[in-house]
């Protein structure tokens, strides 16, 4: 997730009168000879050939995508620095390449994997998907954190409004709803609901001719059936003709049989299937989930808190290997990599002085090109 890096001196990008990329020199001549690029902003107009630039994920300006677009890790560098900034790998590429695809057919549906060690870029990558689904006109759904879901402190527990043997997440439900309602707009307008939906005897009734739009801010106007509108949504949005991203990242946290939540006198675990957003949410990670048109990016954590049996390589490879799944690995960087993110780090702030050749190379046997390891290094330089 590191990295991900704000860029001071990319403020402006927004303000630029073309969208064609603008070279920016390398700070040391190395053997690569590469330069580090502004990648065109609109991210649907991305190949493979932007591989090695950088892209700004999010401007300042964009205060509207902030929350339904940025990890919590993330959202410190964005408002240190005002931007997020990227440079572009070939993961990242041939996964939107492999989205516009899919967009450009009549219908559809995939489910991709992002795995890898921590720090190398695949909470950003999904990030860079919800942008470009964004921008295809596609709905997108996403869960920021799933370790929320079911590792949260157990004060945002609640009873069900609807079963007294499972609790709401009311807080983390209305976060989903905010960002979906804030990412979506109009396009919810587009959604007819199925059929009538109640709660409660006389609490509240959606007649059947109500829209998607009108669920989400049911949802958000009071909390105490936000849970329940989640877990509506996604019935609803699985049936819709238009096309839909869902987008969950540290989705391993979902397979897991307990959660991180004690209850009762003897502080047993609570069984996930207790909570009633799991039930909603972990469907979609399920290789069996499919809309008529659309697609799940999944991102892999390799958070030391989330214990269990999914993070198990075995159980890793079986997720890779299972039918109907596209993973797509990110690893080390190559020095191509390592060369444009040193640069970064230096054109951001996060790097205090220049690296010559003979550092960068350094730097390489030291970190053995592991994103994370490097992005520690310049900072302790």
């Amino acid at each position: 997730k590191m990295a991900a890096l704000s860029l001071r001196f990319l403020r402006g990008v927004a303000a630029r009168t073309t969208g064609a990329a603008r070279a920016v020199r390398f700070l040391s001549a190395e053997a690569t000879h590469l330069d580090v690029k502004l990648a065109d902003d609109n991210v649907a107009n991305h190949t493979l050939s932007n591989e090695y630039q950088v892209f700004t994920l999010i401007a300042n300006e964009q205060k509207h995508l902030h929350s339904a677009a940025v990890t919590p890790e993330l959202t410190s560098q964005l408002s240190k620095f005002g931007g997020l900034s990227m440079v572009l790998r070939k993961p990242t590429l041939q996964l939107a390449e492999q989205l516009r695809t899919l967009s450009a057919a009549p219908t559809g549906f995939q489910h991709f994997v992002l795995h890898g060690p921590s720090g190398c870029g695949k909470s950003l990558s999904l990030t860079y998907a919800v942008q470009l689904c964004h921008q295809l006109g596609w709905i997108v759904f996403r869960v920021n954190r799933a370790f929320a879901i079911t590792h949260q402190t157990p004060n945002v527990l609640e009873p069900s409004s609807r079963s007294p043997e499972r609790f709401d997440q009311n807080v983390i439900a209305t976060s989903i709803l905010r960002d979906l309602y804030h990412l979506n707009g109009p396009l919810l307008a587009k959604v007819p609901l199925r059929g009538e939906y109640k709660w409660g005897k006389r609490e509240m009734v959606l007649p059947a001719d109500s829209t998607l739009s009108q669920l989400v801010q049911l949802g958000l106007h009071d909390a105490r059936y936000a849970t329940d509108v989640v877990g509506v949504v996604v019935k609803e949005l699985k049936e819709t003709e238009l096309p839909v991203l869902f987008a969950i990242d540290e989705f391993n946290a979902l397979l897991e049989p307990h959660g991180g939540f004690k209850a009762d006198k003897e502080r047993k675990p609570i069984k996930l299937d207790r909570l009633a957003l799991w039930r909603a949410v972990s469907p979609i990670v399920s290789s069996s989930f499919k809309t008529k048109h659309g697609a799940t990016v999944l991102a892999t954590s390799t958070c030391t808190d989330i214990v269990g049996p999914t993070l198990n390589p075995a159980t890793l490879e079986i997720i890779k290997l299972a039918q109907g799944y596209t993973p797509i690995e990110f690893g080390r960087f190559n020095d191509a990599e390592e060369s444009a993110y040193v640069q970064l780090l230096r054109k951001s702030g996060w790097l205090n002085k220049d690296i010559g050749p003979a550092m960068l190379q350094s730097m390489r046997l030291q970190t053995n090109n592991v994103p994370r390891a490097i992005t520690r290094m310049c900072l302790a330089l």
